[in-house]
């Protein structure tokens, strides 16, 4: 959930004497409405989702009404408002259904009151779709597919390292958590699993893989023999999906990597969360790194994982809290 950090910014003259055209240019002056607007919206949305938002913050020094304009806008070069609603007074609540499309988004409030300069804010979301979000992933209708019977999920998965591997992260809602608190993206980036629960989260007939099923997936990827139980000093880049999140790309161009998703892994930079901070988790942003659950310990409430980031080729061997520490799960038979 993004949660706007206050600001106040004063519009130019001329703009604010637009709001109050009554007034003699020459002997109004502009006053700024006490506080700072505030509100909160969800980071990912989907089509038909409704963002219904009410500000705070703000209030009149005079204890007079003052009014909301409120824009959605797609984020272009040029800006490009899609949708507005002006209310006189009130608390400003405003209502958006989200349309059928993808992209990223940015909706803006902006107060005014006459004789005072506006005060705004603004946040962005993106909206994603389970089939059009991601593309030129490498996965289509005629790659081997598994359905997990408790919810009717398919999954690509691909024979790599002498064992069936999913070709995508785990999205089960029985168990996890959504990124960032936004369901809407559990089908594009799978969901966030504990140790504990990923131990238990595979679809019947699948688990999850050990630390040396790792070094073998890895070799094989990397064209080179790497060891379990340590960093694998190359093979980030063979694991790392060459596709794209609403026609951008997902991992930034770095030239220590070479991407090739040489076996189809199709790794997304879906981050990791810590559950414990907060009550919903504290998510890490999408974009820079890849982690993911192995079936071994490494002590007491500890397990292993494998992570790697953009900017280097070695896949690193971690260790986590089982029940706290929340990361991707890939599940092998």
């Amino acid at each position: 959930m993004k949660v706007w950090i206050p600001a106040v910014a004063a519009l130019t003259a001329a703009l604010m004497m637009s709001a109050s055209c009554s007034k003699d240019s020459s002997t109004t002056t502009a006053n700024y409405l006490d506080g700072s607007v505030r509100f909160s919206i969800p980071s990912y949305v989907k089509a038909g989702d409704v963002l219904s938002v009410t500000p705070t913050g703000i209030s009149h020094p005079d204890d007079l009404p003052f009014g909301y304009y409120w824009t959605v806008s797609e984020i272009k070069t040029q800006r490009d408002t899609s949708k507005y609603e002006r209310l006189d007074g009130g608390d400003g609540h405003f209502t958006y259904t989200i349309p059928d499309t993808i992209g990223r988004f940015t909706l803006t409030v902006t107060t005014f009151a006459q004789e005072y300069y506006p005060s705004f804010g603004s946040l962005s979301f993106e909206i994603l779709h389970p089939e059009r979000s991601l593309t030129e992933m490498g996965i289509d209708a005629t790659d081997p597919h598994l359905t997990d019977a408790r919810d009717g999920a398919r999954y690509a998965y691909g024979h790599m390292g002498g064992l069936d591997w999913m070709r995508e992260n785990l999205r089960y809602a029985g168990a996890g958590a959504s990124y960032d608190g936004c369901d809407a993206a559990d089908p594009v980036f799978g969901r966030y699993y504990t140790q504990k629960d990923a131990l238990t989260a595979c679809p019947d007939g699948w688990r999850l893989p050990t630390d040396a099923e790792w070094a073998a997936l890895v070799s094989e990827a990397a064209g080179t023999t790497v060891a379990a139980g340590d960093t694998f000093p190359t093979g980030s880049g063979s694991l790392m999906s060459k596709g794209r999140l609403n026609t951008v790309t997902l991992w930034e161009y770095w030239p220590e990597v070479s991407i090739t998703d040489a076996v189809g892994f199709c790794a997304l930079p879906a981050g990791y969360a810590s559950l414990y901070e907060t009550s919903g988790g504290s998510f890490r942003p999408f974009g820079q790194s890849a982690a993911f659950w192995t079936a071994d310990a490494a002590g007491t409430d500890r397990a292993y994982y494998r992570y790697f980031n953009v900017h280097r080729p070695e896949v690193y061997l971690g260790s986590g809290d089982t029940g706290s520490l929340a990361l991707s799960v890939r599940c092998v038979k």
